[in-house]
């Protein structure tokens, strides 16, 4: 996609669409009143989450891929349930909260398997000087995601998460729509090739609009710290859906990979059962 349009595009795009679709979803439900009460009594709940989910770590994804791999963004960028792991740790002090640490460490070491497991993703690395500025922001991307999933946490518990989730949506897309207008890129979209359009849309319905009401949902269930450490099953979760489907070969780094990621999950779900209590009380 980023052969023809801008990484601004893109963030614009995903934002709009996913308004649009998750919208529709609450007045086809008949709950299109909760969209009106959302913005009535708890405006500022979405808009935080707009300008941080939908505009600044959409932003920061797509630029940092214009200088790296896609291997190493998702790498950089999946460092974030090591930042709520360590600001548990700092800031409440459960008796057992280096389980949640060790259990992060383990399973971003198991996605590090998995994203690098075959000689594609390595000869990529390696045909591309890792540049100093994409790591800069494909780290502060990070950082974005994790202070999104502790505002969700704190914002949603009195919150519909697929009205905040739509309304923090269209948050996003007006700084986005704003910087594109004043950068005549808005173009791009329109002069797209059909498959770029297509892909677009996929993007902003299932990749966002789903993928971010889902997660919205389950911040509501869940301290965000524990919650945040299940997306690093998506490499796993790809590269088995990429077996079955594209063929492609199971090697030794994605078994041992797998391992580490549910090894990792599941130490870390354990530090729950004694701190739960600490951590509901936390954003």
């Amino acid at each position: 996609m980023l052969a023809e349009v801008s990484a601004l595009d893109v963030a614009l795009v995903r934002a709009i669409v996913a308004f649009v679709v998750l919208s529709a979803l609450l007045v086809l439900g008949g709950r299109g009143t909760t969209l009106r009460e959302e913005l009535r009594e708890r405006p500022l709940n979405s808009l935080v989450q707009g300008i941080i989910s939908f505009a600044a770590s959409s932003l920061l994804a797509m630029i940092a891929l214009s200088y790296l791999p896609a291997s190493v963004v998702g790498l950089l960028s999946n460092t974030s349930p090591l930042w709520l792991a360590i600001g548990t740790l700092a800031l409440f002090r459960p008796a057992d909260s280096w389980r949640l640490l060790l259990g992060a460490a383990i399973a971003f070491a198991g996605m590090a398997l998995v994203l690098f497991q075959d000689s594609r993703a390595l000869a990529a690395v390696g045909a591309q000087e890792l540049n100093a500025t994409g790591i800069v922001i494909a780290l502060l991307c990070s950082v974005v995601i994790a202070l999104s999933a502790v505002w969700g946490r704190y914002s949603l518990r009195r919150s519909d998460p697929l009205a905040s989730t739509a309304l923090a949506a269209l948050w996003g897309a007006l700084p986005l729509a704003f910087l594109a207008g004043r950068s005549g890129e808005v173009n791009l979209i329109l002069t797209a090739s059909l498959p770029v359009k297509g892909l677009l849309l996929f993007l902003g319905v299932g990749c966002t609009a789903v993928n971010f009401a889902l997660w919205f949902h389950a911040l509501q269930k869940m301290p965000a710290a524990r919650a945040s450490i299940f997306q690093y099953l998506v490499p796993l979760i790809t590269a088995v859906l990429a077996a079955a489907f594209l063929a492609e070969p199971i090697t030794l780094n994605l078994a041992l990979g797998g391992m580490l990621i549910f090894g990792g999950i599941a130490l870390a779900q354990e530090h729950a059962s004694s701190s739960t209590r600490a951590l509901n009380t936390s954003p």
